[in-house]
């Protein structure tokens, strides 16, 4: 990756190709609702690399809120889930959220 502060859409695009998985972090914007900020979120995801967000996103319950988005090909679905699942089940300062809730 070229940016170690930020991951580019194409640089997304380039590491997924390749089978890999990326999980990258985002502040929560205070001026917006939680919900809405997400939703947009996976909406820009979507429309610059044409890929679906379907792995729950880890909300990091304490200050300041932080999501944690995990982006790859569905072949790695049921592993990621399973680990996200375990992860938050171990730590409880965090809510796994639904990304196909968020977006209906």
């Amino acid at each position: 990756m070229q940016s170690l502060k930020y991951v580019l859409f194409d640089e997304l695009s380039e590491i997924l190709a390749t089978n890999k998985v990326v999980i990258f972090s985002q502040s929560q914007s205070y001026s917006k609702y939680h919900k809405t900020f997400l939703k947009e979120k996976i909406n820009e995801i979507s429309d610059n690399i044409n890929i679906s967000v379907n792995f729950p996103i880890i909300r990091n319950r304490t200050s300041p809120n932080s999501f944690f988005f995990t982006i790859s090909k569905d072949i790695y679905f049921d592993e990621i889930n399973s680990l996200l699942k375990k992860y938050a089940n171990f730590h409880g300062n965090i809510e796994l959220i639904d990304p196909l809730f968020i977006t209906e």
